[in-house]
């Protein structure tokens, strides 16, 4: 790439032109756009969303496996999955002991 003032070759991680001190803006890419932390509002949104039940899982499961989804919402996303999965079999195996006692009782 050259600068678009001088002419000068440029480097992929130069910030200012070495002839001119011409600045150059950032461009952005996909890498720093999966990179980016997540504004307080994406989190509240996501937050809200995982409240409303089935609407939940497949919204989790379409950010958790998306490779062009930023890596901080896959992670969440992932995460939240995670929680989900382990909460559900802890309750059905809760759920299968007390049907078991209670059987037990009345046998």
């Amino acid at each position: 790439m050259n600068c678009a003032l001088c002419g000068g070759a440029r480097g992929m991680a130069d910030v200012y032109c070495v002839n001119c001190g011409e600045y150059f803006k950032k461009e952005t890419n996909l890498v720093d756009e999966r990179m980016r932390p997540l504004s307080t509002k994406e989190y509240v949104v996501m937050m809200l969303l995982a409240c409303i039940p089935i609407v939940n899982i497949i919204v989790l499961i379409m950010d958790g496996m998306n490779d062009k989804q930023n890596l901080n919402r896959r992670n969440y996303a992932k995460a939240s999955l995670i929680v989900i999965g382990a909460s559900l079999a802890i309750t059905v195996l809760i759920m299968v002991s007390f049907v078991g006692i209670i059987f037990s009782m009345y046998s």
